[in-house]
């Protein structure tokens, strides 16, 4: 019998995590098709090379293409080829790359992004620590041993391009969707990079003055993209990007929370952030958003459904809230942990690594 209410239960579970309702960002997004040749130009400007300097590029994109693809950089990809890159493997796994034009370095994710989704990608060259690369929130990272803050890997080949390789070039080009483009000249944390990840900048960002370049592609028409940084730092530089193919396409990233002046505007229905770190030994944080004041549940479940911790009951005020999550009782494995508010479950999956 209680092997059966724990099936139910993880019925429900997948159910609530394929079929919940997102909140529908409403703004636009540049759709690349690989055989159209389709990219966007934004030039070799400084604000868009690493030089010796930490750097930290993040995008949300979706595809379901195969084979390799090239979805952001200006290089990267081979010891002679200089600059920095991020691209698809024809495993469908993503991988970052640099150059200082004679010794190249990398690191690739464990996880498939060409299925279709959304996927929040951030990549930290930090240069005298770590490479990590972060796709939704989880991360894989190695030492930077290769490529330092010695090296510079400024590129004197290609100007920085989204959806292809070079201009000259349109081999391994993207197909898919690209938004919410932002690079830094700083290593960010990623608990930063995790709490913004879901809603515009503004200028609340407490690294908003290493902004570089800022893509949302609100446009909606034209052939320019602009570099919206002098909106949020006194840079007044624009690194506009010149689209060739692109198509203009609504924006439909799930839970997406759209910046209004200095203000973030609440979620319509209570959304949940992946936690951070994750993976995570033995502690976690998780944090939630709530329109208004609201009695919620955030409850841990393992993978077959059973409910292994109650994380938070109650009342909770209008905002942003953030709960830790010690999980050294548990064993090893993938959970999952939701949020609900009487009306509305929102899922998320997490790793404990022991």
């Amino acid at each position: 019998m209680k092997k059966k209410k724990y099936t139910r239960i993880a019925i429900i579970l997948v159910m609530e995590i394929l079929f919940i309702t997102p909140v529908m960002a409403d703004n636009t997004a540049l759709s690349f098709t690989a055989a159209n040749e389709d990219y966007v130009d934004c030039g070799s400007d400084p604000e868009l090379q690493m030089g010796t300097h930490d750097l930290t590029v993040e995008f949300w994109f979706k595809t379901s293409a195969s084979g390799v693809q090239r979805i952001v950089g200006n290089g990267g990809h081979t010891d002679s080829d200089d600059g920095y890159s991020i691209w698809i493997l024809v495993n469908g796994k993503l991988r970052a790359g640099l150059s200082d034009g004679t010794t190249s370095d990398g690191k690739q994710t464990n996880t498939v992004v060409n299925n279709g989704d959304w996927h929040h990608c951030a990549v930290v060259y930090d240069r005298d620590d770590r490479l990590w690369v972060c796709v939704d929130g989880t991360c894989v990272a190695k030492l930077m041993e290769v490529v330092t803050n010695e090296h510079n890997c400024d590129n004197t080949n290609s100007n920085f391009l989204m959806g292809r390789t070079t201009t000259s070039n349109s081999n391994n080009s993207f197909t898919g969707n690209l938004d919410e483009v932002r690079i830094w000249n700083t290593a960010l944390d990623t608990a930063t990079i995790f709490t913004w990840q879901d809603q515009e900048l503004t200028s609340l960002h407490p690294n908003i003055s290493n902004l570089q370049v800022y893509y949302k592609f609100n446009e909606g028409s034209g052939t320019t993209t602009n570099d919206l940084t002098a909106d949020y730092t006194t840079d007044g530089y624009a690194s506009n990007g010149t689209i060739t193919g692109a198509q203009w396409v609504d924006s439909d990233i799930p839970g997406f929370t759209l910046g209004v002046g200095d203000e973030v505007s609440m979620p319509e229905v209570c959304a949940l952030h992946q936690n951070y770190p994750n993976p995570f030994n033995p502690v976690t944080e998780i944090t939630f958003a709530l329109p208004t004041a609201v009695d919620i549940r955030l409850r841990v479940f393992n993978m077959v459904g059973q409910e292994v911790a109650l994380i938070a009951s109650g009342n909770y005020s209008a905002g942003l809230h953030t709960i830790s999550f010690d999980g050294v009782d548990l064993p090893s494995g993938t959970y999952f942990y939701t949020l609900n508010d009487g009306s509305v479950t929102v899922t998320r999956q997490m790793i404990l690594m022991k």
